[in-house]
């Protein structure tokens, strides 16, 4: 008989999801918690303020990239028929690769993550049967976002399950009641307009907002955003742009996109980076 080796890189999940959860499900739960806020990494409050929708020329495309096995070539940052970028969650993923950590954790203070984080959607369900990620008003909205050890992400996949409730309840105490720029105002509504308000955990159990990890955006973070952020609607803009826009595939298949529709999204692009630049405060 073949002898089976433990796996180490799935062992905690397991054992908290299988073992624990049934035979002590108020320590689980408890467990899950202070994971949950001791681990996980949230934007902070002036990022939603000022960049709401992290990438907001892209949604999340699953069946973009390609298999060799089924002969299906990549389409991974191609566009959509409205000229969204094709994602697979790897932006959304490397949106804070350059950010530093603010947390009280020795391990994590002043440091960034590594590729061992997972950038977790906090709904997976939004209104509409819809799904978040698919969305993109949904797909890479702040208060939607939290990068947690990939073990710990592996818990709040389950739909309904402790952990996630947990992190809804978490991020909607975070970010609903908090300032956004002037000219988000519109995106933002519609944006919480989609997302379910998380009723299954009581306000008292939760910790304060400034007891979490976040990440520190500094000036040239919101340059940066705000320059690819513009350079994709220049791109819309002219219909057949040159050079690499995000990816050179996203810049080749524009020119196949209808010209009203790269027109739609150019014009919701521009006024979006006008507000990272002149944020203004408004409250949503």
């Amino acid at each position: 008989m073949a002898r089976k080796a433990i796996e180490p890189s799935n062992l905690l999940y397991h054992f908290l999801q299988h073992d624990l959860a049934a035979d002590d499900v108020w320590l689980f739960h408890a467990l899950v918690a202070r994971l949950v806020v001791r681990l996980g990494v949230w934007m902070p409050v002036d990022v939603y303020a000022r960049l709401p929708i992290l990438v907001p020329y892209a949604r999340r495309d699953p069946s973009c990239r390609g298999s060799v096995r089924h002969g299906k070539p990549d389409a991974w940052g191609s566009p959509d028929e409205n000229g969204y970028f094709r994602d697979d969650n790897s932006l959304v993923k490397g949106v804070p690769r350059s950010m530093m950590v603010s947390s009280t954790l020795e391990q994590y203070s002043d440091r960034h993550v590594t590729s061992g984080f997972v950038a977790c959607h906090v709904w997976r369900e939004i209104a509409g049967d819809q799904l978040a990620s698919r969305n993109p008003l949904t797909y890479s909205f702040v208060p939607n976002l939290v990068w947690l050890p990939a073990q710990v992400a592996g818990l709040t996949d389950r739909e309904g399950s402790f952990a996630q409730q947990f992190l809804q309840a978490l991020s909607h105490r975070i970010y609903r009641s908090a300032e956004v720029a002037r000219g988000h105002s519109g995106i933002v509504g519609a944006a919480w307009g989609l997302i379910p308000i998380p009723n299954g955990i009581p306000d008292a159990a939760l910790p304060d907002a400034a007891e979490l990890n976040y990440f520190v955006a500094d000036e040239a973070f919101f340059r940066r955003r705000a320059h690819t952020i513009c350079a994709v609607a220049a791109a819309l803009r002219t219909g057949a742009p040159t050079g690499k826009i995000v990816s050179r595939r996203y810049t080749d298949g524009i020119p196949a996109v209808a010209p009203t529709s790269r027109a739609a999204l150019a014009q919701v692009l521009e006024r979006y980076a006008t507000a990272i630049a002149a944020p203004g405060a408004s409250t949503e």
